[in-house]
C-alpha cells in the first residue's frame, strides 16, 4: 500500500504544481505504478514519464486509445477510463505492470 500512496502523492503533485487536471493516463499510471515494489516503481514511472514528454500530453492521452483498440480489436464503445483496464489493464494487474511500462507504453510511445 506504500507504493500506491507515494504513487498517488508524487502524480498528484506533479499535476497540482502544473494546474492541470489529471487525465485517464494520470489515473493508469498510478494503477501501475501502484502495483509494483520500490525499485521497479521509480524506474517505470521515469520511463512513463519520459515517454509522455517525449509525445507530449496530448498525443500520450491518444496512444492510449490507439493501444485500446489495438488490443481490443474494435472501436471504443464507452470512454476510456471504463474500457482500457478491462480491456488492457487486467492483461497485466495485478503483478505484470511493469511488463507494460516496458512492453507496451514505451515501444509504442517510440514508434
Amino acid at each position: 500500500m506504500g507504493a500506491v500512496l507515494v504513487s498517488a502523492h508524487r502524480i498528484f503533485s506533479v499535476m497540482n504544481s502544473r494546474g492541470l487536471d489529471l487525465s485517464p493516463t494520470d489515473i493508469f499510471k498510478s494503477q501501475i505504478i501502484g502495483d509494483l515494489g520500490a525499485e521497479a516503481s521509480e524506474a517505470c514511472a521515469t520511463t512513463w514519464e519520459d515517454a509522455e514528454e517525449m509525445l507530449g500530453r496530448d498525443d500520450f492521452a491518444e496512444l492510449f486509445l490507439h493501444l485500446r483498440m489495438i488490443f481490443a480489436k474494435k472501436r471504443a464503445e464507452q470512454e476510456l477510463l471504463k474500457e482500457f483496464p478491462e480491456q488492457v489493464l487486467s492483461r497485466y494487474l495485478p503483478g505484470r505492470g511493469e511488463g507494460f511500462v516496458h512492453d507496451v507504453v514505451q515501444p509504442y510511445a517510440e514508434a
